[in-house]
């Protein structure tokens, strides 16, 4: 029983089988990502509205429109790991991928919106200022200012929108996803990265994958270290957890049991090995 239990755990969602699209996202990332198209076809008439607004905030709306379908297509990770490259792997992946599926049709889709005449000419008889906008979070707007086409306003929507997809899936993999499936799903977060499964090692490897939900934690905390003044409090913080995260980082390499075989099949970096590990050499013969 208890071997079925872990069996129905350990069940992926996709593997290679699948279609390319099916595998990098599921139905209703498709959902989003058709919602995120119907924004953008409307992008310029709705940045002329809001803008009458709130500059900044139409401005941060139009920067992060390709954002949420690759975040969310990244945090399905946690419950449709992918058979060949688990949860961590497939999060990863769907982070860098997703933005070349989505940002060209959305850069297709604004560009077309762009030469409907009615469009084109509220946005060009739209009272832009004649001078950058003073931002609290850039310095300046990223709106357009007096005299601006439509067409070179939308130039550079296309390496805007394809960086903050490609961020937001980044730190959803390494602050969500990593973490929480360390965290709650140690046993998958072992079999994906080939460390030791058998009984003697499960303890050990549970314990050392919980323990690297410290890292990312303590890796931004470290950072005081850099942008505080010395001898102020948060520089202090920055130097205890910089200690601390050397601190988890050996405590890790020096509990995990590590299947030094299935990564050499896998041809996986070997790494520091750990003098309590099989001989990794032994993978080899």
């Amino acid at each position: 029983m208890s071997q079925r239990k872990q069996t129905q755990k350990l069940r992926y969602t996709t593997s290679a089988s699948d279609g390319f699209f099916r595998r990098l996202m599921s139905p209703l990332s498709w959902v989003i990502f058709g919602l995120t198209a119907v924004l953008v076809v409307s992008l310029p008439w709705f940045v002329v509205t809001v803008a009458q607004v709130n500059f900044n905030l139409a401005g941060w709306l139009v920067i992060l429109a390709a954002a949420p379908v690759t975040a969310w297509a990244v945090l399905e990770s946690l419950w449709r790991p992918d058979k060949e490259s688990g949860v961590v792997g497939a999060a990863v992946q769907r982070a860098c991928v997703v933005p070349f599926v989505t940002v060209p049709v959305l850069v297709l889709l604004s560009f077309a919106a762009s030469v409907v005449p009615a469009i084109r000419q509220r946005f060009e008889s739209h009272p832009w200022p004649t001078n950058q906008y003073e931002s609290e979070w850039t310095n300046s707007s990223i709106l357009p200012t007096d005299g601006t086409s439509i067409m070179s306003w939308l130039a550079f929507l296309p390496i805007a929108w394809f960086f903050s997809a490609l961020m937001a899936g980044l730190a959803i993999a390494v602050v969500v996803v990593a973490p929480v499936s360390a965290l709650f799903t140690p046993e998958r977060f072992i079999q994906d990265n080939k460390m030791s499964a058998k009984a003697e090692d499960r303890r050990r490897n549970t314990v050392a994958v919980r323990a690297m939900v410290f890292i990312v934690p303590l890796a931004f905390l470290s950072s005081g270290v850099k942008v505080a003044e010395q001898g102020s409090g948060w520089w202090w913080i920055g130097v205890a957890a910089l200690v601390g995260l050397v601190a988890v980082v050996y405590f890790i390499w020096a509990t995990q049991r590590v299947d030094h075989k299935a990564r050499a099949k896998m041809g996986a970096f070997r790494g520091v090995p750990n003098p309590a590990d099989p001989n990794p050499d032994d993978a080899r013969r």
